[in-house]
């Protein structure tokens, strides 16, 4: 049985909802189970990832999250910050991790586009989970595995 960590981001509240309710349908409906991380704004999941896997083992993770404003430096870097953070701890655990966050510049295209980002993440996650038991099982059976 595979188990997710999902982190939310909840400063939009109803976005974070519809993110949130999106990914859990899709978990649901592949027998997943899941554990939930809520934190103010984006900024803070890469850290809310880490802090988690430091106390328990997850088969991959789902973050969500809305960035909502006026393009700027500031959001631009925001996004890209977190983006970093997370790419990096999917890199050094090797942890498949579905990325749901996004910017729009109003409330109304943020819950329009959240339905489909939370599902489009938690399916990603999903299938990058499959990939790593794949990988994992020939490694398992072969020996092999990278080694530079």
């Amino acid at each position: 049985m595979n188990k997710v960590l999902i982190v939310e981001a909840t400063l939009h509240p109803d976005t974070a909802d519809a993110l949130s309710g999106a990914v859990r349908f899709v978990l649901e409906q592949n027998g997943i189970e899941y554990e939930r991380v809520q934190v103010s704004g984006i900024f803070e999941i890469p850290a809310a990832v880490s802090i988690a896997l430091d106390a328990f083992d997850y088969d991959g993770a789902i973050v969500v999250g809305s960035l909502i404003g006026q393009e700027s430096i500031t959001l631009n870097t925001i996004y890209q910050e977190c983006a970093r953070g997370v790419n990096d701890i999917s890199i050094h655990f090797s942890l498949p991790i579905g990325f749901g966050i996004f910017m729009v510049e109003n409330e109304a295209q943020a819950l329009e586009q959240a339905s489909a980002i939370g599902k489009q993440a938690a399916a990603c996650c999903l299938e990058l989970i499959k990939i790593k038991n794949l990988y994992q099982s020939f490694h398992n059976d072969s020996g092999s595995g990278y080694k530079n």
